[in-house]
């Protein structure tokens, strides 16, 4: 795990993380990241995996109706 990570984790005393995953970026190594966050310093986290979308590229997705 990257050591700045883990340092920051310990130095803000951090509860937990939220990793935002956007499919249309470069990947960030959230799996390996949230891995060892739980294996070394038992913090849990959870990523989320979302689509930026613009409306050129199509429809609004239906939970969000008149967007």
């Amino acid at each position: 795990m990257d050591n700045h990570a883990k340092l920051t984790c310990r130095d803000y005393a951090i509860d937990g993380v939220i990793f935002h995953s956007n499919k249309s970026c470069v990947p960030i190594r959230a799996v390996e990241i949230k891995r060892e966050l739980e294996k070394q310093l038992n913090i849990p986290s959870v990523i989320i995996d979302a689509e930026n979308r613009k409306r050129s590229q199509g429809t609004a997705p239906a939970l969000f109706p008149g967007t």
